[in-house]
């Protein structure tokens, strides 16, 4: 087994994934009430909606490398698998069910004019609330994420015994960006004509970004990242310090690019998974500081009660900032900053605690279901 000192690299990009949808988030809402500016936080908000595509190569990837490990320690390794899958994503996300309509009604919005309606509910107790245009975000703001995240597990014990070795996984994720995105704009007109026939064009703003097919390119960045890790040759190379570095810039760079570049709207996510897949990669052997350091490894490891409640806090400042300090509304800049910064920081408290009372006792629970099921010498999951 790997040292866990080696994976600090992988929470240190969940908190940078973190980072960039506040700071996504924060863009938007500074657009929401000025013009000044537009086209710069429109990037931003561009750039930092793409860290939900590295929530997914980093996902996979993780998920991979669980279940090799569990396959030699446990007698019912896929079994267990949905096990902690469930208490590990379920408890907080209900929570947040609860949570989210406790302070605002069953039908009051929650972030941004989209209203919940009753029969919204069930799709999201169920994980199903990327299905439908109309169900993203409205019961548990970016719902529609971690509804992704469960859907693609349900594909796990498929694609993890036939993706085996690099060559497999290469061609998966060819085969994904290619012909999936392929396979998406030819059912874009029927998706849209017949199966939600009657709704209006707005409602699918965001739902062919988000759509099953296209965020499955991304998970299958983070299995070729597995196999990638595994390449004794490649690893070698990518040991060297400047090329780390190099893949490091590189990547980092194309990040950047794409945010301003008019790439195919379908495209352009899996070459952000691509950009990724390389900083991952130069990260696992260099953790250069700037991206590996304390703090985007404890925002890392709190992310997702981070992503469920962050929402909350930023609603709470735009609603407050207005009336107590106008002076940094009418300046866009100070105004994305306090959200920015605000978002992040205020948040990690709550966060914190919803990751020591909820997320944990629950991971806890999970482990002590499996425990019988572990054979001698197995190491118990954290």
């Amino acid at each position: 087994m790997q040292n866990i000192k080696r994976f600090e690299y992988i929470d240190a990009l969940r908190g940078i994934a973190m980072l960039c949808v506040v700071l996504s988030h924060a863009a938007g809402a500074v657009l929401a009430y000025t013009s000044f500016g537009a086209a710069e936080f429109t990037i931003l908000r561009n750039l930092g909606a793409m860290g939900f595509r590295l929530f997914f190569v980093i996902s996979s990837f993780c998920i991979f490398y669980t279940l090799e490990r569990h396959t030699r320690e446990e007698r019912r390794p896929v079994r267990n698998f949905f096990i902690r899958r469930f208490f590990r994503i379920a408890p907080v996300f209900w929570f947040g069910i609860v949570l989210y309509t406790g302070i605002f009604g069953w039908t009051g919005p929650r972030w941004g004019p989209e209203h919940p309606e009753l029969w919204h509910y069930p799709l999201f107790v169920f994980f199903l609330c990327l299905l439908h245009p109309q169900t993203h975000t409205t019961v548990v703001p970016g719902g529609w994420s971690v509804s992704a995240e469960m859907l693609f597990y349900t594909t796990l014990p498929f694609l993890f015994r036939f993706i085996r070795n690099l060559a497999t996984a290469a061609c998966f994720c060819v085969f994904c960006v290619f012909m999936l995105t392929w396979a998406t704009w030819m059912l874009r007109p029927y998706v849209e004509q017949v199966v939600f026939a009657g709704l209006p064009q707005d409602a699918f703003a965001f739902y062919w970004d988000r759509f099953p097919l296209i965020l499955l390119g991304g998970f299958s960045f983070g299995i070729l990242l597995f196999y990638l890790q595994r390449s004794e040759k490649l690893m070698k190379l990518v040991t060297r310090p400047e090329v780390s570095l190099a893949m490091t810039i590189v990547s980092s760079v194309c990040i950047g690019l794409l945010a301003v570049s008019n790439l195919w709207f379908l495209i352009r996510p899996h070459f952000y998974c691509l950009c990724f897949t390389v900083l991952a990669l130069a990260l696992s052997t260099h953790p250069w500081r700037f991206f590996v350091n304390g703090f985007t490894v404890f925002l890392g490891r709190i992310s997702y009660s981070t992503y469920l409640l962050h929402f909350l806090v930023l609603r709470a400042l735009v609603e407050w900032v207005p009336p107590h300090a106008p002076e940094i509304v009418m300046n866009p800049p100070s105004a994305f900053f306090v959200l920015l910064a605000g978002g992040t920081l205020l948040t990690m408290p709550l966060a914190w605690l919803s990751f020591i009372l909820i997320e944990q006792p629950a991971i806890r629970l999970g482990n002590r279901i499996i425990a019988p099921d572990k054979q001698p010498g197995a190491v118990r999951e954290s």
